[in-house]
């Protein structure tokens, strides 16, 4: 009984270890796909790093989430883009959380991104809010508290400097390994390419043939091994 107990706890302790390990390989997955992600939004926006990993932060402590901010970081460049390509109504609702015409054309975009959250923040009628943000942030935005996320901003991407360097590298890191694989898969089509162009040039019932050979073969391994 006790050789069976000690077992069966070596298997649950392997059990275990092994889980973790899985967990542990899914958990810095999701962080080097974060990592990535951000960068991207980066380079997509010309926001640094920091501010847009403390905007998010800033926006889940104002009762959004990080999916949220960065769909309202892009629709505020593309808001931006809009009001230089002289659209009255991006122009008008930039006006309206006191981002002047001068403002679009030589602030930067996370300092527009910073003044229009203190514009709103400023708009105490809820319905004229929930309308700016919807026009310059994106529907997602209006269940966000302009007013908590004015209050968190600042602090939150002063605490996020820190962070910014590791997620650069992470994010080099993955387009470095995305280009290896490309590679690979790229060698390895290339080296069997005789044998699909060998394939391509067999009529059905020859494909059909080898097919069944190769089927059973595999049915006489089974037989054999078991």
């Amino acid at each position: 009984i006790q050789d069976s107990a000690k077992k069966t706890s070596d298997i649950f302790g392997k059990m275990s270890t092994a889980l973790a390990g899985l967990a542990m390989g899914a958990a810095i997955k999701n962080a080097i796909s974060y990592a990535d992600a951000v960068s991207d939004l980066s380079d997509a926006t010309g926001i640094a790093v920091q501010n847009i990993v403390g905007f998010q932060k800033a926006v889940q402590a104002a009762g959004g989430n990080v999916e949220g901010a960065d769909k309202a970081i892009l629709k505020l460049v593309n808001s931006i883009g809009q009001a230089a390509e002289g659209s009255a109504d991006s122009q008008d609702a930039f006006a309206r959380v006191g981002v002047s015409l001068k403002d679009l054309a030589t602030l930067s975009e996370k300092d527009i991104l910073r003044k229009t959250v203190a514009g709103l923040a400023g708009i105490t009628n809820p319905a004229e809010q929930a309308v700016l943000k919807t026009a310059l942030l994106g529907k997602e935005f209006r269940g966000v508290s302009a007013a908590k996320l004015d209050e968190a901003l600042d602090k939150a991407t002063a605490s996020s400097v820190k962070y910014a360097d590791a997620i650069k590298k992470a994010a080099d890191a993955q387009d470095t390994f995305d280009r290896a694989i490309g590679a690979v898969k790229l060698s390895l089509i290339e080296t069997f390419s005789p044998l699909n162009e060998l394939i391509g040039s067999l009529n059905n019932d020859t494909f059909d043939k080898i097919v069944g050979i190769f089927t059973n073969l595999a049915l006489a391994a089974t037989v054999l091994l078991t």
